[in-house]
C-alpha cells in the first residue's frame, strides 16, 4: 500500500519540511506530484538518499529532455538548411561576379575607344 502525503503548491514554495525531516527541501518549488514523491521517499528510504535520488530527476520533467536522436535530427535539418543557404549565396555571388566582369569589360572597351580617339 502506497502512502501519499498531500501538500499544496503554496506550502511547497515555503520550503515545507517532511514530518521527520531536519532540513528543508531545497531548490525551485516542485509540482505537487514530485513533492509527494519526495516526501514519501524521505519517509521510506531516508532524507539523504531521497534528496540524492531526487537530484537525478530533470528539473522540468522528462518531457523537456532531448534524446541524442532528437538532436541528430535537428542537426541534419540545420545542415541541410545551411547547405541550401550556402548554395543560394554562391549563386548570388557568381551572378554579381558575372555582372561585375561584364561592366569591367564594357569600361575597358570604352577606355580603349577613348584611347584610339586620342591617338
Amino acid at each position: 500500500m502506497r502512502t501519499q502525503l498531500v501538500v499544496s503548491i503554496s506550502e511547497a514554495e515555503h520550503h515545507v519540511e517532511s514530518p521527520d525531516a531536519k532540513r528543508p527541501i531545497q531548490g525551485p518549488p516542485p509540482d505537487a506530484q514530485c513533492l509527494r514523491l519526495h516526501h514519501s521517499l524521505r519517509e521510506k528510504i531516508g532524507i539523504t538518499v531521497a534528496d540524492d535520488l531526487m537530484e537525478f530527476l530533470p528539473p522540468g520533467g522528462w518531457g523537456d529532455l532531448a534524446r541524442r536522436s532528437d538532436v541528430e535530427v535537428v542537426e541534419r535539418r540545420l545542415d541541410a538548411k545551411i547547405d541550401a543557404l550556402g548554395a543560394r549565396l554562391d549563386a548570388k555571388i557568381d551572378a554579381l561576379g558575372a555582372r561585375l566582369d561584364s561592366r569591367i569589360d564594357a569600361l575597358e572597351a570604352r577606355i580603349d575607344g577613348l584611347g584610339q580617339q586620342i591617338s
